[in-house]
């Protein structure tokens, strides 16, 4: 069950940070030089608006689920 737990928070978070990375480079196009140096600025700078925050939300889950695996596995 631990296991299980700390698969599923993994999948959780690395679905949460594609979607949310997906997101804000959307606008950026196809092959161009500037979004892809830009990214980890524009990352930062929505983190505190409505997609961060439902970002920060899941990632919030999906820590809880790590570590909730976690404590299965030690007890």
């Amino acid at each position: 069950m631990g296991m299980f737990l700390i698969i599923v928070g993994l999948i959780v978070g690395g679905l949460a940070t594609f979607a949310y990375v997906y997101l804000i480079g959307f606008g950026c196009g196809m092959n161009t030089t500037g979004c892809k140096s830009e990214l980890i600025y524009l990352y930062f700078r929505h983190l505190f608006f409505e997609e961060g925050l439902i970002y920060l939300t899941v990632m919030a889950f999906a820590v809880m689920l790590v570590i909730g695996g976690f404590m299965v596995r030690r007890s």
